[in-house]
């Protein structure tokens, strides 16, 4: 994750609850976060819109 990140950043996983990728990206003050398989491969990148659906923000 290092050679594509260009900021130290907090990685996530798939099972992350919605909450707590909430509670993250707004503790870290980030748009973004990787999310992370179980050996620490990107597999995607979760925003901040892609959680407005979730809280009920179309």
């Amino acid at each position: 994750m290092r050679d594509v990140m260009a900021v130290p950043t907090v990685p996530v996983t798939g099972d992350t609850p919605f909450p707590d990728v909430a509670r993250t990206l707004s503790r870290e003050h980030l748009g973004s976060v990787p999310v992370v398989d179980s050996e620490g491969q990107v597999t995607g990148v979760v925003s901040g819109a892609d959680l407005l659906p979730e809280a009920g923000v179309p």
